[in-house]
């Protein structure tokens, strides 16, 4: 496997980072992932530009262009004959300069995901909603990667994250949104949520559809009591949930969420790069 470490190629063996390095000892970074499909970015303006703000909040150095970024996924790609998949895009604060890392993966959701629905469970931690890392895809990720190990361990696909209200916030790797009697809903920026990129197109599909959609504070309840349950981030996409605890969804009958799943599919195809 080659990866990107600033402008050199490495293979991985070879990829050398100092031990006092701020981003290694405490997660002092943030990260972007961007789907790759038949060879093409998905969507790369918007990964740059909201790592470009992060970097910014953090005051981390990072001038990497479209072109640039573009010309290393193409390179990345090739030699490691890769055209279906992810490119993972690190950005933290290094001993001396700062340290920024490309690699890619061939992991896809296959087609059956989306056929049977992902499985959601609510964790018992909480989304600090008052933090400011809410905003940013920090590397500082280890709440995530508990809550998502758990639900893993007992059978689900995700694990829903109420903030320390008890509202609704997020999965760990997902923006959540739900239907009810044609009315779309999901959680606002102030719960704590990282404003996804796949969230914020799905909000102007809603709109251009005229389906109405509601940004609040919602419990548990309101979700349990949903007619459509969707997740989304910018690997799956547009992904209908057929469980949430022990409620389970009619998928099959998923009228909204099908809709804006084949809509972003379209889209998608209009914003490869």
């Amino acid at each position: 496997m080659y990866i990107y470490l600033n402008d050199k190629l490495l293979e991985d063996g070879k990829v050398q980072i100092a031990y006092d390095s701020p981003g290694l000892l405490y997660g002092y970074g943030v990260f972007e992932t961007i789907k790759i499909y038949n060879g093409k970015s998905i969507f790369l303006y918007e990964h740059l530009e909201r790592m470009r703000c992060a970097a910014t909040f953090l005051k981390l150095n990072f001038t990497e262009s479209m072109e640039s970024a573009a010309l290393k996924i193409n390179n990345l790609l090739t030699v490691n004959n890769i055209s279906n998949g992810s490119v993972r895009i690190t950005l933290f604060k290094g001993a001396g300069e700062d340290i920024i890392m490309l690699h890619v993966k061939a992991v896809v959701y296959d087609e059956s995901s989306y056929k049977e629905g992902f499985k959601l469970i609510i964790s018992d931690s909480r989304r600090n909603d008052k933090s400011p890392l809410c905003s940013i895809k920090s590397v500082n990720y280890m709440d995530n990667i508990l809550a998502r190990n758990e639900a893993l361990e007992k059978g689900f696909n995700e694990a829903l994250l109420l903030n320390t209200e008890g509202v609704i916030a997020e999965g760990t790797i997902s923006n959540v949104f739900w239907v009810k009697d044609s009315i779309a809903y999901t959680p606002e920026l102030s719960c704590g949520i990282l404003p996804g990129i796949v969230r914020e197109k799905v909000i102007k599909l809603f709109n251009s559809h005229g389906i109405k959609l509601i940004e609040g504070r919602f419990t548990p309840a309101n979700i349990f009591e949903a007619d459509e349950v969707f997740i989304t981030n910018s690997l799956m996409g547009v992904m209908p949930v057929s469980m949430v605890n022990d409620v389970g969804y009619r998928i099959k009958e998923y009228k909204i969420a099908s809709c804006i799943g084949t809509e972003y599919e379209r889209i998608v195809l209009d914003n490869l790069f």
